[in-house]
C-alpha cells in the first residue's frame, strides 16, 4: 500500500512539473508573438511584454498628451498634423490597415508602460509613434512623435523632474525607452526641453515647480520587439 501511495505521489509530481513546463513554454511563445499592428483600429489596444499598444486619432492623442504634459491641446494638435507631409504619404482615414508599401497610419500609436516608482505609486509612460509600412508590409516605427507621462495613479499625482528617452531601433522593429529622475509630492509638472521629436530617437525633459518635497527616485529602461 505504501509503495502504491509513493507511485501515485510521484506520478502527480511528474504531471505537475510537466504542466508547469507547458505553461512556461506557452508564456514564452506568447511573448515571442509578433504584433499584428496592421489590423489595429482606432480605440483598440494590444498587450505585449508589459506594454499596452493603442491607436489614437490625432485629436484623441492631442487631448491625452496635453493633459499629461501640461500644455494646450491646440499646440499639440498642430504638431501632430504638421509633422506629416501628406503630399508624400498615402493615408488611411480610420484604421491602420493598409496594403501599399510605404503607407503611413493616420494619427498616433501609443506604446505605454507602467513606471514602477513604488508599490503604491505607478504612473504610466506613453511613447507616441508614427507607424509606416516597410518593404515587407510590416508596420514599423518611423518616428517618435511625442513622449508623455500620466502621473495620475489611483487618485494620486506626483511631480516629476527628470528625463524620458525613446528610440526606434532595428529598422523600427524594436522600441527602447529609458526614464530617469525624481518624483515629488504634490508638485506641478511641465514638459520642458524636447530633443529629436519626429525622428527615430527623442527625449523630453520634465520640470517640477519646486524640488523641496522629495518622494522617490526612479530609473527604468526596457524595450519591446514588434517583429523579428
Amino acid at each position: 500500500m505504501f509503495q502504491k501511495f509513493i507511485k501515485i505521489v510521484g506520478l502527480s509530481i511528474i504531471l505537475l512539473v510537466s504542466q508547469i513546463s507547458i505553461n512556461q513554454v506557452s508564456a514564452a511563445e506568447s511573448n515571442d508573438q509578433e504584433l499584428d499592428l496592421d489590423k489595429l483600429q482606432s480605440g483598440e489596444q494590444l498587450e505585449k511584454d508589459g506594454f499596452t499598444v493603442k491607436y489614437y486619432s490625432n485629436e484623441e492623442a492631442a487631448k491625452k498628451i496635453a493633459e499629461d504634459n501640461g500644455v494646450s491641446k491646440e499646440s499639440v494638435l498642430k504638431e501632430l498634423k504638421g509633422d506629416k507631409n501628406s503630399s508624400q504619404k498615402a493615408r488611411t482615414s480610420a484604421t491602420v490597415n493598409a496594403t501599399a508599401t510605404g503607407k503611413c497610419a493616420t494619427g498616433a500609436v501609443a506604446f505605454s508602460r507602467t513606471l514602477d516608482v513604488t508599490s503604491s505609486y505607478k504612473p504610466k509612460l506613453h511613447i507616441w509613434t508614427e507607424l509606416c509600412e516597410n518593404s515587407s508590409g510590416q508596420y514599423v516605427i518611423k518616428s517618435i512623435i511625442k513622449i508623455s507621462i500620466d502621473r495620475n495613479y489611483n487618485g494620486i499625482s506626483k511631480g516629476f523632474n527628470g528625463d524620458a528617452t525613446a528610440k526606434a531601433l532595428n529598422s523600427g522593429k524594436t522600441l527602447f525607452y529609458e526614464v530617469q529622475g525624481d518624483f515629488y509630492n504634490n508638485e506641478s509638472t511641465t514638459a520642458g526641453t524636447s530633443v529629436g521629436l519626429n525622428t527615430a530617437a527623442a527625449s523630453v525633459n520634465f520640470n517640477v515647480s519646486q524640488t523641496s518635497n522629495f518622494y522617490h527616485y526612479l530609473y527604468q529602461q526596457d524595450n519591446i520587439r514588434l517583429f523579428d
